[in-house]
């Protein structure tokens, strides 16, 4: 009875044993699933509030374009003719003010001459070709008879044949035909030039291969004048041999009688 009532009790104890685990167990799975509902639901928050923010961002830049940035930079304001537009301020100053000053304040003389200040632009630009500008408010197209290159105040260089506006130079008619005839002459003169220059190197070969053959001639005929003026002194010098033998025979005849 004693082992069988000792068994029972350690069943027992280990039987509350286990419901205690089971009962911690659940408490902490509990409090996961409690803490990950809550993030849950943090999140769904936050991405609803992100989200309506972000709407309401959209909503307020649907007034600047395209570029959602557009508003950062400000909208620049026209910029009148005459007149020279500063792109960081408001300022605004007449173009003919900066000419006139350039020319007697600061002595640079009459470099905006020909100049002009169109709509919306922050500097001074040349008048194009074709036009002239006497002033930098106005652009005024080049009349027929005169040709206006860039930078030009008042139509000075005439040209008979330029209708109105024109934008290159015109040429006189007879130009053509006077061009033509130039060229013809130069390159006849320069064929000119060529033959010559064959003419004379070939005239000096000719006259070397003269010289080499004149010397030939004149070397032959000096070698036959020496063979001439030998055979004429030949007997001579015969003569005058033979008259030396005699003496040194005569010599060696007296020399052995007086021994």
């Amino acid at each position: 009875k004693n082992a069988t009532g000792k068994h029972n009790g350690t069943s027992t104890m280990r039987g509350d044993n286990h419901q205690r685990r089971l009962g911690r167990r659940t408490r902490r799975n509990g409090k996961q699933t409690m803490r990950m509902a809550n993030a849950s639901a943090a999140a769904t928050s936050s991405s609803a509030a992100f989200s309506a923010s972000g709407a309401s961002l959209d909503r307020s830049l649907q007034g600047f374009g395209s570029n959602p940035l557009d508003f950062l930079v400000p909208e620049p304001k026209p910029c009148p003719l005459g007149f020279i537009c500063s792109s960081f301020t408001d300022d605004v100053y007449p173009c003919k003010l900066v000419q006139d000053k350039a020319y007697t304040l600061f002595d640079f003389g009459g470099i905006h001459s020909g100049m002009y200040c169109p709509e919306n632009k922050t500097t001074f630009v040349n008048c194009p070709v074709g036009h002239y500008c006497p002033d930098p408010s106005t652009k005024l197209p080049c009349p027929s008879g005169y040709f206006c290159p860039h930078k030009t105040a008042v139509p000075e260089q005439k040209c008979k044949d330029c209708p109105e506006q024109s934008t290159k130079m015109a040429r006189a008619k007879w130009g053509d035909d006077l061009m033509i005839a130039l060229a013809c002459f130069l390159i006849i003169v320069y064929f000119a030039f060529l033959w010559s220059h064959w003419y004379g190197k070939r005239k000096a070969r000719l006259r070397a291969m003269e010289e080499r053959f004149l010397s030939a001639d004149r070397e032959k005929a000096i070698k036959q004048r020496e063979r001439a003026r030998l055979a004429r002194i030949r007997p001579r010098l015969e003569e005058i041999a033979e008259r030396i033998d005699a003496e040194i025979q005569k010599q060696k005849c007296n020399s052995s009688h007086a021994r």
